[in-house]
């Protein structure tokens, strides 16, 4: 078998060999030079940019000392830097909490282009400064016509696109208006949205509109996003998010406890008031059996005050 691979590697080379060889032949003599030359200058230019990632890789953490301080804080959390065990052969996939801290900073995204316009809800209202332009295109378009050189010469980036001078110039006007002026427009924009929850009301089953239950680890998040917030305010929502749930992770089980009961009993209110709400409104159905998900179970722990979630250490503290 090792005789065979030896054979068949050798007879890959001669091919190429032949190959090269014949393509060198239908050249001229200064075409050939030239080829031979261009083929060096490609060779030697991989070589440099492959030795060059290689160093740039060893001095990462020289040009970026922030991202240095900021993983020797986390440590000093006391978090576990290794992510759950997973397969270490799969494709660039982070293997740490710090790969994954570093990938989201690498990848900031902006949602508003990440999610498709097929998928926009279509009964969005307009916002407060969507009904300002409405409002005063005409007027803006028309002062634009009447004044034109002025604005071409003002805006000399946007020339002769009247659309998009008559945005700069509602733009500009807006930054000018006072809280008084604006708040006409917040007004309208509050009333549509009392007449759309109005409708969405009418058009929904009340048992629809109870407040779902929460998971435990969004009541932790909403007590400790603010601190995390305040400790690292140069990082992005992503890393928030992370940080948060690395927290979560490493919650001693008492603290975890306490967030997994407050999400019990929230459970066991919302299925209660669900009943309710269907025996009242369909009495002449029969009553539907509880949820195989209905938890019904008294909580052991007493919820009546918070823990104080961070006791054991000042890195976080309770935000009031």
């Amino acid at each position: 078998m090792p005789s065979l691979i030896r054979r068949s590697s050798s007879l890959l080379h001669n091919i190429k060999t032949w190959t090269h060889t014949s393509v060198l032949m239908n050249f001229s003599s200064s075409a050939r030079f030239s080829f031979i030359i261009s083929q060096y200058y490609h060779h030697h230019n991989y070589h440099t940019r492959f030795n060059n990632n290689i160093d740039n890789n060893n001095s990462s953490q020289k040009r970026h000392p922030k991202k240095s301080e900021l993983f020797n804080k986390l440590k000093e959390m006391n978090l576990s830097v290794v992510a759950p065990d997973q397969d270490v052969s799969t494709k660039g996939e982070p293997t740490s909490f710090e790969e994954k801290l570093q990938r989201l900073q690498k990848r900031t995204r902006r949602l508003k282009n990440t999610v498709p316009k097929s998928i926009k809800g279509d009964n969005r209202l307009p916002s407060t400064y969507c009904l300002y332009v409405k409002a005063n295109w005409e007027k803006s378009k028309e002062e634009y016509f009447a004044n034109q050189e002025y604005y071409d010469n003002l805006y000399s980036d946007v020339k002769g696109r009247f659309n998009l001078m008559t945005a700069k110039i509602l733009s500009a006007r807006w930054k000018l208006l006072s809280d008084e002026e604006k708040n006409k427009y917040r007004e309208e924009f509050q009333k549509l949205q009392e007449i759309q929850k109005a409708e969405k009301k009418a058009t929904t089953p009340e048992w629809k509109l109870i407040k779902k239950p929460r998971p435990p680890f969004i009541l932790f998040k909403m007590d400790i996003f603010a601190s995390v917030k305040e400790q690292f305010p140069d990082l992005n929502v992503q890393q928030w998010n992370l940080i948060s749930a690395e927290l979560y992770k490493n919650l001693p089980e008492e603290k975890a406890a306490h967030y997994r009961n407050l999400s019990q009993k929230e459970r066991v209110e919302y299925y209660r008031k669900k009943e309710e709400v269907l025996a009242r409104t369909n009495p002449g159905q029969p009553k539907q059996p509880s949820s195989p998900n209905k938890i019904s179970a008294t909580p052991t722990m007493e919820d009546a005050e918070p823990l104080d979630y961070f006791d054991d250490d000042d890195t976080f503290t309770k935000q009031h």
